[in-house]
C-alpha cells in the first residue's frame, strides 16, 4: 500500500464509524473521462467547447433531439456501460470493509452502488442521471429510465437523437428531464427522501462516536452538501474528525485545527 492508503487505513480503523462524503473527483479518478470527450463524446464537446462530460449537461444544446442525444450517450457510457477502470471503487470498499460506513454524494452516475456499495448507505443528494423526471414542478416522481436512455443512444445520429424517441411525461405530457439537480426544478421524491432520512438518522445515531469525516475528491459547486457540511459537523460533533482528500488540496479553517486533515493527492493512488 502507499502512503496515502496507510494514512487513510490507519483514520479508518480508528473511527468508531464513517462518513464519506464523495465529489466528483472520485469518478474521474476511476474512470478516464479525457477518453470519453474525445470519444463518444467528441461531437458535442468539440461544439460546445466544454472537456467536463458532467458539465456538458449544460451546454446550449439547439433543441431536445441534441440534448437527448448527448444525455443518453453520456448516460449509456457511465451509468450503464462504465467502469471502475482504476480500480478507486474497490479500494474505497476494501478500506471500508467492517466499518460502519455511510456515503453522501453530489455525483449522479451510480457509480458507488455499481461498484459494490450498500444502496442503504448512500444518499445521492443532487440526483441520478440514470432516471427521467418532468421538467416541471407538478410532480415529484421520477421513473427509471435505462431502457428509454438506452435506446435513445442507440438512435444517435451526427450528435442528434431520433426525436420520436425523446421522452415526456406521463401526467403532462410536456418535457421530461434527467433526475440531476440543477437551476429547475428538481423532484424530492419518495427515493430521495428515504436515502436522506437514512442518512440523518446515520448521523443521530453516530453524533457522540469518534467519527471520521472523509471527504473525497469534493469541489466547490457542491460546498453545501460536502465540503461547508462537514466542516460543520466537524464543529458541531465533538469526536469527530474532518479529513479531505483532493488532488488540489486547501487549508482548513482554524475553527478546524487540532481536528482535520488536508492530504493533497490524486485518488487514482488508492487502487495502485
Amino acid at each position: 500500500m502507499n502512503s496515502m492508503t496507510d494514512t487513510l487505513r490507519s483514520m479508518i480503523d480508528e473511527a468508531d464509524a464513517l462518513l464519506i462524503g464523495a465529489g466528483g473527483g472520485v469518478t474521474s479518478a476511476a474512470m478516464d473521462e479525457k477518453a470519453l470527450i474525445s470519444g463518444v463524446l467528441s461531437p458535442w464537446a468539440s461544439k460546445y467547447g466544454f472537456s467536463d462530460p458532467y458539465r456538458g449537461m449544460f451546454a446550449p444544446f439547439e433543441d431536445a433531439a441534441e440534448f437527448w442525444g448527448y444525455i443518453s450517450t453520456l448516460a449509456n457510457a457511465v451509468c450503464f456501460e462504465g467502469r471502475d477502470e482504476y480500480g478507486v471503487y474497490s479500494a474505497l470498499r476494501f478500506l471500508t470493509e467492517g466499518k460502519d460506513t455511510f456515503v453522501i454524494t453530489a455525483n449522479t452516475d451510480g457509480m458507488l452502488v455499481r461498484n459494490g456499495f450498500d444502496p442503504k448507505c448512500v444518499f445521492e443528494s443532487y440526483g441520478n442521471m440514470s432516471y427521467l423526471q418532468c421538467a416541471g414542478s407538478h410532480s415529484n416522481e421520477i421513473t427509471f429510465g435505462e431502457d428509454v436512455l438506452k435506446c435513445l443512444a442507440a438512435s444517435v445520429r451526427d450528435g442528434r437523437a431520433d426525436a420520436s424517441l425523446v421522452p415526456l411525461c406521463p401526467e403532462c405530457k410536456g418535457a421530461m428531464v434527467p433526475w440531476v439537480r440543477s437551476s429547475g426544478f428538481f423532484a424530492e421524491c419518495g427515493k430521495f427522501c428515504t436515502e436522506y432520512e437514512r442518512y440523518d438518522a446515520f448521523l443521530r445515531s453516530h453524533s457522540l462516536k469518534r467519527m471520521l469525516l472523509l471527504e473525497l475528491g469534493a469541489g466547490m459547486e457542491t460546498a453545501g452538501v460536502i465540503k461547508m457540511n462537514f466542516r460543520r459537523l466537524c464543529d458541531e460533533l465533538p469526536n469527530a474528525f474532518y479529513c479531505s482528500v483532493n488532488i488540489m488540496g486547501e487549508e482548513t479553517g482554524q475553527d478546524l485545527q487540532g481536528k482535520s486533515l488536508i492530504i493533497r493527492g490524486d485518488l487514482r493512488e488508492l487502487g495502485e
